[in-house]
């Protein structure tokens, strides 16, 4: 290569790509209408600061942007709307309900215990990612002292494909604004899931993608949809 004639890649421009493609991400997820999150970033390292009603859209927001290609960490400095003291009972039913809207686990086969502010995770999960991320998500709700995590790993067995498509296709519906999951579509074959439809934003594929990768039973994700990168 002639080093009189190399240019490097502007790294401001390239993190506010990223800044931008993770705020596009996030508009995406219609439980982020209401609340304001600011997005910086530099050298891969995203920092979300504002303010969110709850803290479900806080964990929310933090995995968006880790699973936002190009981020190599995310600073969380996203403030929860201050609670009055927290019985256990409404520690439990917020940590069972981030559970349900940020993973893919199985929240049927997870048992939420709270104890004096001390949150019990017992029951099974498909692979060591997931039982991180449940663990990830307990410990940001409001009131939770601390996390005992007595889950087990469990391999699923194989889903048939009817299924893998149905759970897909709901997971979109659950996660992105309806006018965005209208336009796509999934088949799958022997556990490969097969994207098509239209996209605008290069995030909002991206987003489609992994929310699709995060399904039990999906080996791997094919990309047909038509949009920016066409």
């Amino acid at each position: 290569m002639n080093s009189s004639t190399y240019q490097p890649m502007n790294r401001p421009s390239r993190d506010a790509d990223l800044a931008r493609m993770v705020r596009e991400a996030l508009e995406q997820d219609f439980r982020f209408t209401v609340s304001t999150i600011e997005v910086a970033a530099k050298d891969g390292v995203v920092t979300l600061t504002g303010l969110v009603p709850d803290p479900a859209a806080r964990a929310s927001a933090i995995a968006i942007a880790e699973r936002t290609r190009g981020v190599a960490r995310v600073v969380d400095r996203i403030r929860v709307r201050p609670f009055v003291p927290r019985f256990d009972a409404d520690v439990t039913a917020d940590v069972v309900t981030a559970i349900v809207l940020d993973t893919a686990a199985n929240p049927a086969k997870i048992d939420v215990e709270t104890v004096d502010g001390v949150v019990y995770l017992r029951g099974t999960v498909p692979n060591p990612t997931i039982r991180q991320m449940v663990t990830s998500i307990a410990r940001s709700v409001e009131g939770v002292k601390d996390v005992i995590d007595d889950l087990d790993v469990v391999v699923a067995v194989p889903h048939p494909d009817s299924e893998i498509a149905q759970a897909i296709e709901a997971r979109w519906h659950a996660t992105l604004r309806p006018e965005i999951a209208d336009r796509v579509r999934v088949s799958v074959h022997d556990g490969v899931a097969r994207i098509g439809g239209e996209v605008d934003t290069t995030a909002t594929r991206w987003a489609i993608e992994d929310l699709a990768r995060w399904v039990p039973g999906v080996l791997d994700v094919v990309d047909e949809m038509r949009g920016p990168e066409d």
